[in-house]
């Protein structure tokens, strides 16, 4: 694989965001036409695909099989692409790790992509100083503010190559986490609590053996992907203190028909047919209310 900036996407064309159905297939207009295209990504994107966005389509020629011509590889983010096929990211990971750009890892040697161990496969299987490195790579599309968040969905598979790997790392086999993050605007990385309260627990209680990187890259107008400087600190502090069982909710309510309904000293109350929005808070027992 060549070195940086990447090219991964040559012959990628614009359209414009129509609309997602279930998680992996997007429609988007280009040239006048709507097309269908594959997204192979499983997040959420909502900050992301928007109506409207500039999506980069990519046409799949000689793939049997596959029920649409078209791969949503990147959509516009506002500070420039962000790139979304999840099944690049590791082609992206080698190239950082071939370049020498991971702290730690510069005299790394890949051994194995896909590499199974146990019930698990994690992404490389790693020689480094002579003894093995187990490596998974997460690919990172959501930013608030200039947090970069991971993940953007509840993620029961990331949740278990983490700890798993924690425990590996604990018992002595050497291991680690590279987030390769979308957003070179990105100033630090968290896990996403608010989205997966139970990933960024077992994040929070990882021990120190198991090390995590988190990589910003950036993606020019041709998708020619690019460095964006050095690993992303981890406030732990901030998730501390916010991984608790507290917090604000809002619960909103769809009302088909008008309703007439008995509410306390007020007596029937007569609500018209549409959405309501109920706003609480709890300091203690969040879970339990919703």
């Amino acid at each position: 694989m060549g070195g940086f900036p990447l090219r991964l996407f040559p012959r990628a064309r614009k359209g414009s965001f129509l609309a997602r159905h279930g998680r992996f297939l997007v429609e988007a207009r280009s040239g006048g036409r709507v097309l269908r295209a594959y997204l192979p990504n499983p997040g959420r994107l909502g900050e992301l695909l928007l109506p409207g966005a500039d999506l980069y389509l990519v046409k799949e020629e000689g793939k049997a099989g596959r029920k649409t011509e078209w791969t949503a590889v990147a959509v516009e983010g506002g500070q420039g692409p962000v790139i979304l096929h999840t099944g690049r990211t590791n082609d992206i990971a080698q190239a950082l790790l071939e370049e020498g750009l991971v702290p730690g890892l510069e005299g790394a040697r890949i051994v194995k992509r896909e590499a199974p161990l146990g019930r698990s496969r994690f992404d490389f299987l790693l020689e480094l100083g002579g003894e093995p490195f187990w490596l998974e790579v997460k690919s990172c599309t959501l930013l608030a503010g200039r947090a970069a968040l991971f993940p953007d969905a509840v993620t029961e598979r990331g949740r278990r190559h983490l700890e798993e790997l924690d425990r590996l790392a604990r018992e002595g086999t050497r291991a680690g986490v590279l987030f390769v993050v979308h957003h070179p605007r990105a100033r630090w990385f968290l896990p996403d609590w608010h989205t997966d309260p139970a990933f960024a627990g077992s994040f929070l209680a990882k021990g120190p053996e198991l090390l995590v990187w988190p990589m910003p890259v950036r993606a020019g107008p041709g998708l020619e992907i690019e460095p964006a400087g050095p690993p992303l600190p981890i406030p732990l502090d901030v998730l501390e203190r916010e991984l608790g069982d507290r917090g604000a909710y809002v619960v909103v309510l769809e009302l088909e028909r008008k309703a007439f309904l008995e509410v306390g000293s007020l007596g029937e109350v007569r609500f018209p047919r549409g959405y309501y929005v109920y706003v609480g808070s709890a300091m203690k027992g969040l879970a339990a209310r919703l």
